[in-house]
């Protein structure tokens, strides 16, 4: 007895997001008629159908996401690798650390396997949804190929009389910018705390400069309100930059900003534990841990020395360039014409 056709087929593709406690995942179905998108959180289910006679386009366009994941993997990576050589002398640092370091690159050739990034967008009569299981390129040119015949069929020729009408609807933008508030709102927010963000990161590179010469208690102590009030502001700038009239430069340099924070205490948290190992009385007292901490200079090994050199060129690089950005704007914005 022959086996009933199944009436959908998976597509390449899958995308899983966390809501508010909820993890969700989406995935696209191919029907006789139309796309089936499915998005379950494990106990529920909510469905989307594109049925190809109302598929106005299908866009893909490639994005610099999965670039910057393989950045971050490969900074975590390469920073944990370099401790792991410095401590080789110590198993069981060197065993901690190269376990460490392999998870971060086995996540990291994942992300290389899978293939460059995109975002995904339907458009039909009603108006346009993203899809979300497209997010890598490879998938989305599969699923192009296989959906694309179908709608052809679906829809049959264009006729000659449609074609200036769908040239002028191709000109609107499938990914249109973010929706701003309302003018006065979006005017509002002209970039302080990205200010205070980007000097903060002057004030570290300054603060970096003199670790590698001289450290102290107070030193420490400053080093790390600096860095607490850094990581805080960045949050806020984060937070206050979305839906804002900002540039997008200014956006990515909060984001590598975000990214150079966290790649740093995980850093700093791997040499905490070098430091309590190699000092295992200092470690049983906290205020003994902490002296012993403040006595280090980044010039005591040639690893933290090329650390805190890098450290320093990133805050100068982010921090100039995102307070010469910022100026340009304002500039701008204070050079437009008011309505009358």
């Amino acid at each position: 007895m022959a086996r009933p056709e199944k009436e959908y087929q998976r597509l390449p593709g899958r995308s899983s997001h966390s809501g508010i406690a909820v993890a969700r995942k989406v995935r696209l179905w191919l029907g006789a008629d139309h796309l089936l998108e499915v998005e379950s959180t494990g106990w529920s289910e909510k469905y989307r159908r594109y049925f190809y006679r109302d598929i106005q386009s299908i866009i893909v366009r490639r994005t610099t996401r999965g670039l910057w994941i393989s950045v971050i993997l490969g900074a975590f990576c390469a920073s944990i690798g370099g401790l792991a050589f410095y401590y080789r002398d110590i198993p069981e640092a060197l065993v901690s650390l190269t376990t460490l370091a392999t998870v971060f690159f086995i996540l990291l050739l994942q992300n290389l396997l899978r293939g460059p990034t995109c975002q995904a967008r339907i458009t039909t009569p009603v108006g346009g949804n993203p899809l979300r299981s497209l997010n890598r390129l490879r998938p989305a040119r599969k699923v192009l190929a296989r959906v694309l015949p179908l709608i052809k069929q679906a829809q049959g020729p264009l006729p000659s009389a449609e074609i200036p009408q769908r040239l002028a609807a191709a000109a609107v933008p499938a990914f249109p910018e973010k929706q701003h508030a309302p003018a006065e709102t979006a005017s509002n927010y002209r970039g302080g705390i990205h200010r205070w963000v980007f000097g903060l990161l002057l004030g570290d590179a300054a603060i970096t400069l003199l670790l590698i010469f001289h450290n102290s208690i107070p030193v420490y102590f400053l080093n790390l309100a600096l860095t607490v009030s850094l990581a805080l502001l960045t949050v806020i700038a984060l937070v206050r930059q979305y839906r804002s009239l900002l540039p997008g430069s200014i956006h990515g340099l909060t984001w590598g900003t975000m990214s150079y924070i966290v790649v740093g205490l995980g850093i700093g948290y791997v040499q905490s534990i070098m430091t309590a190992i190699q000092n295992p009385r200092a470690a049983q007292n906290t205020w003994q841990m902490l002296k012993t901490q403040a006595s280090q200079t980044a010039s005591d090994s040639t690893f933290s020395f090329w650390l805190a050199i890098a450290a320093i060129v990133i805050c100068l690089t982010i921090g100039l360039s995102g307070l010469l950005v910022l100026a340009a704007f304002n500039r701008a914005h204070d050079s437009r014409p008011t309505a009358a």
